[in-house]
């Protein structure tokens, strides 16, 4: 489906590059992350990922919301997401659907934070 120029998954074909993504996204889990910075990286790609992983033009950011807290959350992080404007997000996911991560990765940068373990 097209939307603004925007081209989202079919919903006949959702199963199969849902699993694609899923399971590609999950070895790179297991294989770790170096850094922070490559942390925030391969999950502004994620994030993108689910953003075109669904067969309708709007109405799902709730469910990337939780798909990637519950990412961030498992790696001991959560983004603040009161500190988001929601024009903010979804200006950053436009542009990285377009192949500029930068400014979704910064906006991850400045918002993500270490969860106090001593909280849990």
């Amino acid at each position: 489906m097209k939307y603004d120029s925007h081209i989202f998954t079919p919903a006949s074909q959702l199963v199969f590059y849902g699993e694609q993504v899923f399971n590609n996204f999950k070895s790179k889990v297991k294989i770790g992350f170096q850094d922070r910075k490559e942390f925030i990286k391969e999950s502004v790609k994620f994030l993108n990922l689910i953003n075109t992983l669904h067969p309708f033009p709007d109405r799902n950011g709730r469910t990337q919301r939780n798909i990637i807290s519950m990412h961030l959350n498992y790696h001991g992080f959560y983004l603040n997401w009161d500190r988001i404007h929601q024009w903010e997000i979804y200006e950053t996911l436009k542009q990285s659907f377009e192949g500029n991560h930068e400014p979704l990765e910064y906006l991850f940068d400045r918002n993500l934070v270490e969860i106090d373990p001593s909280h849990t």
